[in-house]
């Protein structure tokens, strides 16, 4: 299920239906909407919110079982829009058809979608992940994955999988940071290296962005410190592990007298 959505995602980054994505790229869109289902993961998250920019033909698609474009399609059989990668498309009788699959399903879709049910394509999405009590949001032209708190490097980290669509540039990214887990110098790692970045701020949020070449890149945004959200939870998990290892000793001596 997909709600579509008319919301502003952040009133200073949106005006109409261009995306000045992070001050240096600007993203056109048509409409943009809310990921309800499981169907595309891990590109496309349940709530994420994704951007669609119209298409008026099959030419305008990229099919392709390993980067092809995710298209948003009327449903031949129901009153629903279902967002699939595009993976192989044919003409027959003069008519062109895509074949699609959901990036979770293991069966392409059963049914040929004709070119005139095909509203348009992904070209960038934005998501909300949970940090301790905070959130950060990620906007982005590519896929990402696998977010977490690197502890050892105190650091945002997750891995840039591919483009949204073929036709965009190169990757970019905006990271939008609480205030509250910024407490010194930013710094953004791309694959272990530092990267150029850019870096602004307002009453509430930092903003980081930047963009890297190529897709398949592990990328830090590494936070000068441990904000104490974090600080406590680590301390008290050292804290049990040494408290654990003290009554191994304990048990072993006793066990050899």
């Amino acid at each position: 299920m997909l709600i579509p959505s008319f919301f502003t995602l952040w009133s200073l980054l949106l005006c109409g239906n261009v995306v000045p994505a992070v001050y240096a790229y600007v993203v056109e869109y048509d409409s943009r909407w809310q990921i309800m289902s499981g169907s595309m993961l891990p590109t496309l998250e349940i709530f994420d919110f994704v951007y669609v920019k119209n298409v008026t033909g099959q030419a305008e698609v990229h099919a392709s079982y390993d980067d092809g474009d995710i298209i948003l399609f009327r449903s031949l059989y129901a009153e629903e829009f279902i967002f699939h990668r595009a993976v192989e498309k044919f003409q027959q009788d003069s008519t062109w058809y895509f074949k699609a699959k959901g990036d979770n399903n293991q069966l392409i879709d059963a049914w040929n979608i004709p070119e005139d049910h095909v509203i348009g394509k992904v070209v960038a999405l934005s998501r909300v992940l949970q940090v301790g009590s905070y959130n950060v949001t990620i906007f982005s032209n590519s896929a990402f994955v696998n977010f977490h708190v690197n502890a050892t490097i105190n650091a945002l980290e997750f891995n840039v999988t591919m483009l949204l669509t073929q036709s965009g540039p190169i990757s970019f990214l905006n990271v939008t940071i609480p205030n509250e887990l910024v407490t010194g110098q930013l710094e953004v790692l791309v694959d272990g290296s530092s990267t150029y970045f850019e870096h602004s701020t307002n009453a509430t949020h930092h903003f980081v962005w930047f963009d890297v070449e190529g897709t398949n890149h592990i990328t830090d945004v590494i936070l000068p410190e441990f904000p104490s959200f974090l600080s406590l939870p680590l301390f008290m998990v050292v804290t049990l592990l040494a408290v654990l290892i003290y009554r191994r000793k304990r048990s072993v001596k006793a066990i050899s007298v």
